[in-house]
């Protein structure tokens, strides 16, 4: 059995900068479009003061009680509240704006059965096909694009028993190196560990990269800080877990 979760939010105005008001919607409709009965859990999982009903096809983890000064949840906490949901053997964590393609779920039990962690790039594409925008009716016509291939990690796939031996600190999601860290976790764990930077499983709407040249904020420095001695940033980004 997998179970996949995401940190949904009370989309406000906001979130409209970060596309979130389309990308979250979309990225749930295609989970749960990918969805295999049977084999497939999906969470989702929120902060106590988030008014955000359970999505539909969802099953609700425990709420989120802690958030950081920058009001970003812990991935840790994520994390330890589908353990607790779930006794699925595999485990997913993306981030609530990737969407998966309607075979996605089939490509993680198969590439599951040879390996026990790994990662799988996203490709982004534009927000708008032939003139289209992309949004919840139309979103589809981007599985079809091939898309630019992102190199940060926010597609993640692990077993259930690496949780209680990872170590995530005070990470939080939202900022770098929060997949640097989570991938680098996943990769101490594994016996049979892989990257998969060419796939074309998930996508993401736009190229919002935190690697654009902008000072880092606030909240990164903080994440940064809270990092440092839970990844190997060599390891990662040089030697790409090799």
């Amino acid at each position: 059995m997998i179970a996949h979760v995401v940190n949904v939010l009370d989309i406000k105005p906001r979130h409209h900068k970060s596309h979130l008001h389309i990308a979250q919607p979309v990225t749930l409709d295609s989970m749960r479009r990918a969805k295999i009965d049977g084999e497939v859990e999906l969470f989702s999982v929120k902060h106590r003061d988030d008014n955000v009903p359970t999505p539909e096809g969802f099953n609700a983890t425990e709420d989120l009680r802690e958030v950081s000064r920058h009001g970003m949840p812990h991935i840790g906490d994520i994390i330890k509240r589908l353990y607790d949901a779930s006794d699925a053997d595999i485990f997913i964590y993306t981030n609530v704006d990737i969407a998966v393609r309607p075979d996605f779920y089939a490509e993680v039990i198969s590439l599951s059965s040879k390996h026990d962690g790994f990662l799988i790039n996203r490709r982004d594409v534009p927000k708008s096909i032939n003139g289209v925008t992309l949004d919840l009716t139309t979103y589809p016509l981007m599985f079809s694009e091939r898309g630019k291939r992102h190199i940060g990690i926010d597609c993640c796939v692990f077993r259930r028993d690496f949780v209680p031996h990872m170590e995530l600190g005070y990470v939080t999601i939202g900022f770098a190196p929060i997949g640097a860290v989570l991938g680098y976790q996943i990769y101490k764990q594994s016996k049979h560990f892989k990257w998969f930077k060419d796939m074309h499983t998930n996508y993401h709407i736009g190229n919002d990269s935190f690697r654009d040249g902008r000072k880092p904020s606030e909240g990164q420095k903080q994440n940064h800080a809270m990092a440092e001695f839970l990844y190997d940033h060599d390891a990662v980004w040089n030697r790409g877990l090799e």
